[in-house]
């Protein structure tokens, strides 16, 4: 049923390949757009920085939890890059380093001592505070 000539799609002739001002145009694109999300990509000091603050919110929260269900006081405290959870000490992520703070909990979860005074978050030039609130021990980041 072929009639003798063949059918071709798409492109033909001179149009079968991009032009070079196109792959050029592509490039350009491609390197600007690498530009841009280089210092993002190697820069791992605010994530470290959020990393850490978000475990040191979690631990205080856990702390205050444990103190509320068991009835007994708990303490959690901080010094550089380590804090110490009821005698277990742990480090922070990535190197962050945290003020030395110690915070008390009641068997009823409320913080008696080191509420109300923030404990700072560092890594690199990014820094986070992590507050805990007298009386209801609201944890909160900034």
């Amino acid at each position: 049923m072929n009639s003798g000539h063949s059918e071709q799609t798409g492109r033909t002739g001179q149009e079968s390949a991009f032009s070079l001002l196109e792959v050029l145009a592509v490039i350009v694109i491609l390197g600007i757009l690498a530009l841009a999300a280089y210092p993002r990509l190697t820069s791992t000091t605010r994530f470290t920085a959020e990393v850490a603050a978000d475990l040191v919110s979690a631990e205080i929260r856990s702390t205050q939890a444990r103190a509320l269900f068991s009835g007994t006081p708990r303490t959690i405290s901080f010094s550089g890059n380590t804090y110490t959870v009821d005698g277990e000490t742990r480090n922070l992520p990535g190197g962050a380093v945290a003020t030395g703070q110690t915070i008390d909990f009641n068997p009823f979860g409320e913080p008696v001592a080191g509420a109300g005074e923030p404990i700072s978050i560092s890594s690199g030039d990014d820094i986070r505070t992590v507050t805990v609130a007298p009386l209801t021990g609201k944890v909160t980041i900034n």
